[in-house]
């Protein structure tokens, strides 16, 4: 017998009917989500598309050429396009490297933070030559609470660390082109901002309670120093930082898939400004020969047959209208703290011990038979230093180019003279920073104009960075500073009276613009123009400069009497240090 179908109740007709429609929703929210996530992955590989296209332009418009790892692989990015093993990669593959190879360019052609130049190693040994002078000088306070100031805040350690660990990361991912080194120099990258501000709030906030309101403001050769003028210095540090620092976001957005926030330019070497022509006149060759034979006289070690006196286009630290402003540089193998020594030699500066002898360190050289006292220029007598002795450096590594690997062995011959003319300048008794600048900027038009072997462009890179920032032996910068005050405290220890009273290390000895990279526009941006400017004659200065001095044997006699016997009394207090 057939079985009769049963009749569904109307209760379970109406279940039925739930169910169903509940199967056809999900099936259409299923169907819907499948579309979306296609729709979202067509959106998403067609983003990445673009950034392909974007960085594979942006490299080949810039002539860049890298090799970059990732993981295991190493990839070769050339005039835009990706090879792995001597194959050219898909295109969903090239993206990685690509975006490696944008970001290697950046850190070797327009780093942020940059001391190209600088050794991070060399600049170690004297950030703890530093931290050992301010210990020093802390200990000489005469309260805790002053001890605290100069030990806490008057320089910024914790800032010049992490530079010299930024650029040790930026030169081993530029060795490198790995992943790895790249995440290593991003958050390096990404502390030094914050590390920077802060030591800038605590030396601010040391200065405001360490120097009183009243203090007195003070003149150096260009520049009136103020205590308004210096928290408005410490104001204009920090709106640059934070600048910088929005630099260093938007390159990040750039390079983690905001298109929209990415530059060509931040691809492009930056671009040097040669200075004005610049002639010795006779008048001006002879003084420095003058001032030079005088020091080395009174048996300062300069070499006068080497290329060791560079006249600067400009000067943050000299007055225009007395002398040009000439340096040069001598090793120093005396002292603690071994390294090399920067004289002003366009004139020299001298104070008469006799009309100063409520200074106690004038007083104590009067007693010692010392007429004329050198007053030397550094980072206490111009706060601005660094501007001048970064244009120095720059131009003797140019030099040191010019001399052992001439440009002008890979020139085409149309710019073969020229090369040449500026390599023979170059090596004078004289080097002038503007044949330094005009050198790399004509080498700087042949990487434009010829197809020139990456390694020989690679070479010219640093030395553009070196001349834009000013950063080339920043090391022997600040271990000037550690040495100069260090020798302070050692000559306080001995009983020789020199002021380094909180007031005065804040105002006058911390040498802060030197230390926050004051003249650095990678760092800061451009910021020549933190004080006031000088508008008195030099004349009115305390100061007898040795080219208004009626400079017959007898006087340079008595000078070179005086340097020698001030220069051999400070080496031996200094015994030990």
């Amino acid at each position: 017998m057939l079985a009769c179908p049963t009749r569904k109740t109307k209760k379970e007709r109406s279940f039925s009917s739930v169910v169903e429609a509940y199967s056809s929703i999900r099936f259409l929210t299923i169907l819907a989500l499948l579309g979306g996530a296609v729709y979202l992955s067509s959106l998403f590989t067609h983003h990445e598309e673009n950034l392909r296209v974007f960085f594979s332009d942006a490299l080949r418009s810039a002539r860049i050429e890298e090799d970059v790892l990732i993981g295991e692989t190493r990839y070769h990015v050339q005039a835009g396009n990706t090879y792995k093993n001597g194959q050219p990669v898909p295109d969903y593959e090239a993206l990685s490297a690509l975006r490696l190879a944008y970001e290697k360019t950046i850190a070797r052609r327009t780093p942020l933070m940059a001391i190209a130049g600088t050794d991070p190693d060399d600049l170690e040994d004297a950030i703890r030559a530093l931290e050992e002078t301010r210990s020093h000088l802390a200990e000489l306070q005469e309260t805790p609470h002053e001890t605290f100031l100069v030990q806490s805040a008057l320089y910024p350690i914790a800032f010049l660390r992490s530079l010299a660990e930024l650029e040790r990361a930026r030169l081993a991912f530029i060795e490198s082109g790995s992943q790895f080194d790249a995440w290593k120099y991003r958050i390096a990258m990404r502390d030094i901002f914050s590390i920077y501000r802060h030591d800038l709030y605590v030396f601010r906030r040391a200065f405001l309670r360490g120097v009183p309101e009243n203090v007195r403001g003070y003149a150096t050769p260009r520049k009136i120093i103020t205590r308004h003028g210096i928290l408005r210095a410490l104001d204009d540090l920090t709106r640059g930082i934070n600048k910088t620092e929005s630099r260093f976001r938007r390159r990040l957005d750039c390079t983690h898939g905001r298109q929209d926030l990415c530059a060509h330019e931040d691809l492009l070497l930056p671009k040097l400004i040669e200075p004005p022509e610049q002639s010795v006149s006779p008048q001006a060759s002879s003084l420095v020969r003058k001032v030079t034979s005088l020091l080395v006289s009174a048996g300062i070690p300069l070499d006068t047959t080497d290329s060791s006196t560079v006249l600067l286009s400009k000067s943050l630290c000299t007055e225009p209208d007395r002398a040009g402003p000439f340096y040069s540089i001598y090793p120093d193998e005396t002292g603690k703290y071994r390294g090399q020594r920067i004289l002003f030699t366009g004139d020299l500066r001298f104070v008469r011990s006799e009309e100063h002898r409520r200074v106690p360190f004038f007083d104590y050289l009067k007693e010692r038979r010392v007429a004329y006292v050198l007053v030397p220029l550094g980072h206490y007598t111009c706060l601005e230093i660094g501007h001048d002795w970064g244009r120095l450096f720059s131009t003797l590594a140019v030099r040191d180019v010019a001399v052992h690997s001439p440009l002008s062995a890979i020139a085409p011959w149309e710019m073969l003279g020229k090369l040449k003319k500026l390599e023979a300048s170059l090596t004078s008794s004289i080097v002038k920073e503007r044949d330094a600048v005009e050198y790399v900027a004509t080498a700087q038009r042949l990487t434009v104009e010829t197809e020139i072997p990456q390694d020989i462009l690679k070479k010219i890179e640093p030395l553009l960075l070196q001349i834009h920032n000013k950063s080339t032996n920043l090391d022997q910068m600040v271990l000037d500073v550690a040495r100069t005050e260090g020798e302070a405290a050692h000559l306080n220890k001995k009983g020789i009276a020199i002021d380094i009273s909180v007031p005065y290390l804040f105002f006058v000895r911390s040498g802060f613009p030197l230390l926050f990279l004051s003249t650095n526009p990678s760092a800061v941006g451009t910021l020549e123009d933190l004080f006031e400017v000088k508008t008195t004659p030099a004349d009115s200065e305390p100061y007898l400069y040795y080219s208004s001095m009626r400079l017959d044997s007898r006087i340079r006699e008595v000078l070179v009497h005086d340097v020698t016997l001030r220069r051999e009394i400070l080496e031996s207090l200094s015994e030990g240090f």
